[in-house]
């Protein structure tokens, strides 16, 4: 048991280490990015679904494709959060033309959301982290994802 607990551990750790476009399997594979930006806490419109009594925070989302070589067609999403007693995502979601307005990324290009992201807490306090997730699949085949962290702290 011990023996296969450190294999299994070997071949996860290397998987870890090699570059992204290697583990897709083409070593010409498109790189997208996801950043946040514009930050408003509280602001108008109050999002939807977001009870009485709680903070929220809108901000803007920009996906890139950083090689400038191949395209990309961005296929889903999914945000996790992580705070006090709490580790749960949201189910992947695949309304990415609804969000940007296209799920294509050209080769150095770039696309926004039409709309602020936004996410909710309770007045605690605590300090909450969000990770963004974007996935898709190159014009070589590849699955490509871009990944952001939004640190917000509700008081």
């Amino acid at each position: 048991m011990t023996k296969l607990f450190y294999a299994a551990a070997v071949i996860l750790v290397v998987a870890f280490l090699r570059p992204a476009a290697v583990i897709a399997g083409e070593g010409n594979a498109a790189r997208i990015e996801a950043e946040y930006g514009d930050i408003r806490k509280n602001a108008r419109p109050r999002p939807p679904r977001t009870p009485e009594g709680t903070n929220w925070w809108l901000y803007d989302i920009t996906l890139r494709e950083k090689t400038g070589r191949v395209g990309v067609t961005v296929e889903s999403w999914q945000k996790c959060y992580q705070g006090v007693g709490i580790m749960v995502c949201d189910p992947r979601r695949r309304n990415i033309k609804e969000l940007f307005g296209t799920d294509r990324l050209p080769p150095g290009g770039m696309i926004r959301l039409r709309r602020p992201a936004w996410v909710w807490a309770e007045p605690t306090g605590n300090y909450y982290k969000v990770r963004g997730t974007y996935y898709g699949r190159d014009d070589n085949g590849n699955r490509v994802k871009a990944v952001y962290w939004l640190g917000v702290t509700s008081n």
